[in-house]
């Protein structure tokens, strides 16, 4: 198997994400999905990356849940289905990722693959800002993994 992909904000990976309100239910496993760096950085007292994600999903927004359509260029690109998928800001996973191995929950896109590629900088750019928005907001759901 080959060596995994270094976190990095904006890459798109496949990461077992639990939604807030499944783990408030007591839920441990979330589902296998794409998902978005949005913030990849050193930790305290330890090897390796805390890095904070944002899903991917083909789950419409509510009138109330801020998200990002994913262009369908940008997932033919990434690999994706030609399904309207939306990026959801206020839904958040923190995990570790320990340095020279792979992390709890990143399973490979395909064999010996281990991410589908970046986010374009302007669609990061907005991700960013919208996550932002829900922190200063008070919004935000991190569930941590």
């Amino acid at each position: 198997m080959s060596k995994p992909v270094r976190p990095e904000p904006g890459l798109i990976i496949r990461f077992d994400f639990l939604f807030h309100q499944d783990s408030a239910r007591g839920v441990e496993s979330g589902k296998d999905r794409p998902t978005a760096i949005v913030i990849a950085l050193p930790q305290k007292h330890k090897a390796g990356q805390s890095v904070i994600l944002a899903p991917i999903t083909h789950t419409p927004p509510s009138p109330s849940d801020p998200a990002i359509p994913l262009p369908v260029a940008v997932a033919r690109r990434l690999g994706l289905d030609d399904r309207p998928m939306w990026i959801k800001p206020r839904e958040l996973n923190r995990f570790s990722w320990p340095e020279n191995r792979v992390p709890f929950g990143l399973t490979p896109v395909k064999p010996g693959q281990w991410s589908y590629g970046y986010l374009p900088p302007d669609l990061y750019a907005q991700l960013k800002q919208a996550v932002l928005a829900e922190v200063k907001a008070r919004r935000v759901n991190i569930t941590n993994r």
